[in-house]
């Protein structure tokens, strides 16, 4: 309002032309606080991805407003250029000749009000004035942006900083008033093409990001690889990753490569872990779906399977299984299967095959069916302590090769 005041006041087209744009900056502040708002409401029945792209929405309009002040501004110094600097355009014939005739008029009007700053120190002022507290304003936004991650709050930080460099261009015109009727008017003309220019630059950023534009993903990626590492030894590697952009919040696909002979269950419990372990590696990761996939035998490396992770795993499990039964009896196969017990804790069970053609090897011989059962709840007891593993759920069978068992 001072700003606008000022410049009608002191006579200065590139002032008023500055206010507008000011005003247009204040509208845009409303739109920014309702997205904001909105785009922060958890994913519900109707939009079960969240409201993320509410925020991308307010960006749009934000980009559409700034470019409408852009082209009232630019409007509104050609008028004044016109009138001042080409008097006799309604000579020129047709109807374009009635256009620029037109316009013309209007420009003179304009400048017989603004055409002449009458008030330096006044216009000097406003225009000081606005540099300053707009600068300002684009600091703190920016800041506040970043930290929320919010981009309809950083497109409205940089509608502040143009804002505050169209002042500046302000500023030159009203100094170079004394040497010119036109460079007040050519300033507003300026300062129309930068506001233009964010103008534009925020309705395709929104714009792109409604239309699903791949978030850039290499050192997403990499975070994803480093998460799963830390996470299961049960994961091989992960590939295929895409993301986009919803608001402050990101959506993110990818394929989890686990062993060929992992059960589903086990499959299922690693995809689980690394979607925990990936949304708590990046917060701005609102859903992340994982499709899995059995990697080859070349693909698996033994150095994935260690005693490093604390979270559940089959490989560990098996590996564990396999150290204690070892002198023992001969294991063949060991099968680990995950389910949920409630309260969100997981057990694992696990499907053990003993090869007795090979017990040589072994200290414990089989005589008969009783000695066989027997057999089996000391491969229990002894499985007594491992982590995540129920003794009570493991299955003995006992392959007596040729088939039989």
């Amino acid at each position: 309002a001072f700003k606008l005041g000022a410049g009608i006041s002191s006579g200065s087209a590139s002032l008023v032309a500055d206010a507008f744009h000011s005003i247009s900056d204040l509208l845009s502040d409303f739109v920014t606080l309702g997205t904001v708002k909105l785009s922060r409401r958890p994913p519900d029945k109707n939009y079960p991805y969240g409201y993320g792209r509410f925020e991308a929405l307010g960006s749009l309009v934000v980009g559409g407003m700034v470019c409408l002040a852009a082209a009232g501004i630019g409007m509104h110094a050609m008028d004044i250029i016109m009138a001042i600097g080409l008097p006799h355009l309604g000579e020129v014939g047709g109807p374009l000749g009635a256009v620029m005739a037109a316009a013309a008029e209007h420009g003179a009007a304009e400048a017989a009000q603004l055409g002449e700053i009458t008030n330096y120190p006044l216009a000097l002022a406003g225009v000081v004035s606005s540099i300053i507290v707009k600068e300002g304003l684009f600091r703190w936004t920016a800041n506040v942006g970043r930290k929320a991650n919010s981009s309809v709050v950083v497109a409205n930080a940089y509608h502040h900083r143009s804002d505050a460099l169209s002042s500046i261009v302000a500023l030159v015109g009203i100094s170079l008033t004394s040497l010119t009727s036109l460079a007040d008017p050519v300033a507003g003309l300026v300062v129309a093409a930068m506001v233009g220019k964010t103008g534009v630059s925020l309705t395709w950023d929104a714009m792109v990001e409604l239309l699903d534009k791949r978030v850039d993903h290499q050192a997403l990626l990499d975070k994803v690889r480093r998460a799963a590492v830390d996470s299961s030894p049960d994961i091989i590697d992960v590939r295929h990753l895409r993301a986009r952009r919803a608001g402050p919040y990101m959506l993110v696909d990818l394929q989890m490569l686990v062993p060929e002979s992992m059960t589903v269950s086990a499959a299922y419990q690693a995809a689980v872990t690394l979607r925990k372990a990936v949304i708590e590696a990046d917060p701005r990761i609102a859903e992340m779906m994982v499709n899995l996939a059995p990697a080859t035998v070349e693909q698996i490396s033994s150095e994935q399977v260690d005693d490093e992770h604390d979270t559940l795993s089959a490989s560990k499990i098996e590996k564990e299984v396999r150290s204690r039964l070892a002198g023992f009896l001969p294991v063949k196969d060991v099968t680990v299967h995950f389910s949920n017990t409630g309260d969100s804790d997981v057990s694992a069970r696990a499907d053990i095959s003993i090869g007795l053609q090979s017990s040589a090897s072994s200290t414990r011989t089989l005589n008969g069916l009783a000695d066989a059962r027997d057999a089996a709840d000391d491969v229990r007891r002894k499985l007594a302590g491992v982590e995540g593993l129920d003794p009570a759920a493991v299955n003995v069978r006992l392959d007596l090769g040729d088939g039989c068992s």
